[in-house]
């Protein structure tokens, strides 16, 4: 059985020195470019300010987006709660003319059913009326002959 050495993750890294044959030496311009990287955080070439400008500019449009959309939700619901109170009046004005309308039907009603009980007693005194017509007309008939009999017995004695 052989027994497995642990070794640790992070191994310490050891910085040797340069070869002599090494040409990457600190050069003046090597030197510019490395207080660049200093300077600009060591973002890379000058793209610092472009970074920088263009999350402040998203952040920016961000903000306007997110007031913008409060704004016109707020203005949609001011107009929604408007219409919906027009509505709201509109509805209990027309509960109230049709409140209107059926007191009056009421109304209506027993007057129709006071006259079409009027209507019944004129129909009833109409007949009355009518009968006893024909009992004139019979009694006057009846005179007529009376009347015919007296003027004949007058013509026969004369």
């Amino acid at each position: 059985m052989t027994r497995l050495r642990k070794r640790s993750a992070f191994r310490p890294r050891v910085i040797q020195p340069p070869s002599p044959d090494d040409t990457r030496g600190p050069t003046p311009e090597r030197m510019r470019r490395a207080q660049g990287f200093v300077e600009r955080g060591n973002l890379g070439r000058g793209r610092t300010g472009v970074l920088t400008w263009g999350a402040l500019i998203a952040a920016a449009g961000s903000l306007v987006a997110i007031v913008t959309f409060w704004m016109n939700r707020g203005k949609a619901e001011a107009d929604a709660l408007a219409k919906a109170d027009a509505a709201s009046a509109t509805a209990h004005a027309a509960l109230a003319k049709a409140e209107a309308v059926s007191a009056g039907l009421a109304e209506a009603r027993i007057e129709f059913a006071r006259d079409y009980a009027s209507h019944k007693d004129l129909a009833a005194a109409e007949v009355r009326y009518a009968a006893a017509l024909d009992s004139l007309r019979t009694e006057l008939r009846g005179m007529n002959e009376r009347l015919d009999r007296i003027i004949e017995r007058f013509t026969q004695h004369a």
